[in-house]
């Protein structure tokens, strides 16, 4: 995303559904998770097809969790890390 590119997350494991940064990244951009291959590559031929497509969701995903200039982005990445690790 940040290369203002097209950006799936293919949680085929299923592992994420429920973390704290997918659940607010849903909310904003769920054309962006897919947890099933017939999903991936509906996405997939999309963004082949129309690789411009989404980008202003994307580009409000980024503003929001990546750009932010609080002073918390390490934070923010830790807090998620640790969820992830944690997560059973």
């Amino acid at each position: 995303m940040i290369l203002k590119k097209p950006a799936i997350f293919f949680d085929i494991a299923g592992y994420y559904k429920s973390s704290k940064l997918n659940t607010e990244l849903k909310k904003q951009a769920g054309f962006a998770f897919v947890d099933n291959e017939s999903d991936f590559k509906k996405l997939l031929e999309l963004y082949v097809n129309q690789p411009k497509d989404h980008m202003l969701e994307r580009e409000e995903v980024l503003h929001n969790f990546i750009y932010k200039n609080d002073g918390k982005a390490s934070e923010r990445l830790l807090d998620v890390l640790y969820e992830m690790v944690n997560k059973k």
